[in-house]
């Protein structure tokens, strides 16, 4: 696995995250930019799965909070994703 810093986000005004070339990459999907600013801001920039659904998916039940996730994070991969990972999942953790 490759590790590289390729992306900087930006949560103080307007949210944004950007590539290394200065381009902006933002999620257009507002919980997509929340669970992105919620990881930047976490200590190790490391949540459970748990934690993260209460937080974006509350007012759902868990089985459709434990899914809208799962599809956040499966769009977020494939923006994000290239060939280097910097988005990982576990079934507890996300990273």
């Amino acid at each position: 696995m490759k590790w590289a810093k390729r992306y900087q986000i930006k949560v103080i005004g307007a949210f944004d995250i950007t590539d290394r070339d200065g381009q902006s990459v933002r999620p257009p999907g507002r919980k997509d930019c929340a669970l992105m600013a919620m990881l930047a801001l976490t200590h190790n920039h490391r949540q459970t799965r748990t934690w993260l659904q209460e937080k974006l998916w509350g007012d759902r039940g868990p089985a459709q909070a434990a899914a809208s996730l799962r599809q956040s994070l499966t769009t977020l991969r494939a923006m994000l994703n290239g060939d280097t990972e910097v988005l990982f999942a576990d079934r507890t953790w996300v990273w």
